[in-house]
């Protein structure tokens, strides 16, 4: 019969390392199936603060080889870790035994408390008190709580199959070998990937520690939850207030909190956190940052020994000085006064936050992602049959498209008789494996709200003058970065070539889903569009590739 231990009461010889755990892990609310193992989280319930986490486990002795079933509880600090955590051990004769009790505590703890409520796109498990604490499922890669044993568990996919510790993965290669990539590729992957994790410890913790990374299936929920927050916005308007205020916003965003415990400040204006048009594109960039993180720790990078691009769909290539693409685009530098000689960094009028500041790039790489190219082309094709005969001809500044060494002549009619144009995109630093993996993400729901940042809706932002996009680069002096900056790398900045086909040219800010009928994107006009610097936007995928990397400063 199951004895239950007092509170804070380890078993009698026992310390907390002396035991083993195991898997399979709940993934899923209300299943517990024939786990061993569940993490719940509890962000927010009954307009008060919770930061709450429930943790039970089947472990055995190893001093003795008893079961016990293991509960833990608490709240947990900044940096992640518990903050003086309450904990139970309940002795039993069997494993079968533990499980039941531990069964018996996560229905209590998750099942009988929560409902399942049409929220968004889909029933969502939430609390049917909104003043009880309802723990969800918080799938994890790995625990900072409960007993050492469990701490690298990894969550099983397979239900009824245990779940093994996640061991790195090591690509081997013959001795003799050659590196795939160039020396300055390895490098820049190696320190991109690696600034990514620090950010995810960053950001998940408040600086305060290493992180408890959420699984990709948490990921990819979170970006459900955010699509869902993004139709939503379309219902509730553009009123701030009446975001904030919203009933299935905020339970979006108790949800997203309560999946992917990213550090929020105790006592927080919510504000600053409701899945609102002034924060979902920073949860997007974080949950891009969180899985390039999250895969950073499957593999050691070493030395020659593995992909440092970790399977990311690209071929990259640093481009030297003496290259000629790097000559066209980048060209000589004549000190801090007169700049490069090249076309990129003299595309601009220095009517941004970047003052009359030169620019300098220190590195250049060209990327192609696989398949993009095929794809451009044939949505170039398309453009070109709908082109009208007479059309506002607005195309970007210091189009440089009959000069470029990398297009050949049935090329740059092409790009010339479709507005395609290589233009510039700013990003955080911890965000460049992800753009160069996944390409630019589009949200599934194109809302018609203006989101923060992006003052024509939600779509891809290009700029025709560079000074625009460093704006959206990790830099002191950027407007929109965001930190995100990788230690010992300047800023990044890409080059893409974005099929514009006919523009609207928009006469003022506005949350657009899409160009109007018989225009290919929206063209934000600086001096006419309450802008003051021109902004691209397009709204699918397919009409934009990655071309070129940059290391800048300016």
């Amino acid at each position: 019969m199951a004895v239950k231990l007092g509170k804070n009461e380890l078993p009698a010889g026992h310390t907390r390392d002396d035991f083993k755990g195991f898997g399979p892990v709940v993934t899923d609310d209300t299943v517990w199936g024939d786990a061993c193992l569940f993490d719940g989280g509890c962000f927010k319930q009954g307009e008060v603060d919770s930061n709450k986490y429930y943790h039970i486990a089947v472990v055995q002795s190893t001093n003795n080889n008893k079961w016990f079933a293991y509960f833990e509880f608490g709240r947990t600090k900044p940096d992640g870790y518990p903050n003086k955590p309450a904990f139970q051990f309940t002795d039993c004769a069997t494993k079968e035994e533990a499980q039941a009790v531990a069964e018996k505590q996560f229905h209590v703890k998750n099942t009988k408390r929560g409902k399942w409520e049409k929220i968004g796109s889909k029933n969502r498990f939430v609390a049917k008190d909104p003043k009880k604490d309802v723990y969800v499922v918080r799938p994890t890669a790995t625990r900072m709580v409960g007993l050492p044993c469990c701490a690298n568990i990894a969550n099983g996919d397979a239900k009824g199959v245990a779940a093994a510790v996640a061991p790195k993965k090591t690509v081997k290669r013959a001795k003799k070998a050659a590196p795939k990539h160039d020396p300055q590729t390895r490098k820049l992957f190696h320190d991109l990937i690696g600034g990514a994790v620090t950010y995810a410890n960053a950001v998940m913790t408040g600086g305060k520690g290493k992180a408890t990374l959420p699984t990709q299936d948490s990921l990819d929920y979170g970006r459900e939850l955010l699509d869902d927050a993004m139709a939503r916005l379309k219902k509730v308007g553009d009123d701030l207030k009446a975001q904030v205020n919203d009933k299935e916003l905020k339970l979006l965003s108790y949800d997203l909190y309560g999946r992917i415990p990213k550090h929020k400040p105790l006592g927080a204006p919510e504000r600053t956190w409701i899945l609102s048009q002034d924060n979902i594109a920073v949860w997007r960039l974080d949950i891009d940052a969180l899985e390039t993180a999250l895969q950073g720790q499957e593999i050691d990078i070493e030395e020659d020994t593995t992909d440092p691009l970790q399977g990311i769909p690209a071929d990259v290539r640093y481009v030297p000085p003496t290259d000629p693409l790097f000559q066209f685009l980048v060209g000589e530098w004549q000190g801090k006064t007169k700049g490069h000689t090249g076309w990129w960094p003299n595309a601009t009028r220095y009517m941004s936050g970047t003052g009359k500041s030169r620019l300098r790039i220190h590195n250049l790489w060209e990327v192609q992602r696989h398949g993009d190219r095929a794809t451009v082309r044939s949505n170039q094709e398309k453009v070109q049959g709908e082109m009208p005969k007479t059309w506002n001809n607005e195309r970007p500044m210091f189009v440089g498209e009959k000069k470029r060494p990398d297009l050949n002549a049935a090329e740059r009619r092409l790009f010339w008789n479709t507005n395609t144009s290589l233009l510039f995109h700013g990003t955080r630093s911890v965000n460049v494996p992800g753009i160069v993996r996944e390409n630019l993400r589009f949200p599934k729901e194109l809302t018609g709200v203006a989101i923060t940042g992006a003052m024509f809706g939600p779509g891809s932002y290009f700029a025709d003058d560079w000074s625009k996009s460093a704006g959206y680069c990790s830099h002191p002096r950027s407007i929109w970065g965001g930190g995100g900056n990788v230690k010992g790398r300047k800023s990044f900045m890409f080059g893409f070539d974005v099929v514009l086909g006919h523009p609207h040219v928009a006469p003022g800010p506005r949350g657009y889903a899409g160009p109007p009928k018989g225009h290919h994107c929206v063209f934000g006009k600086a001096g006419h569009s309450h802008v003051a610097n021109n902004e691209w936007i397009i709204y699918h995928k397919g009409y934009c590739e990655m071309r070129y990397l940059a290391e800048i400063e300016w």
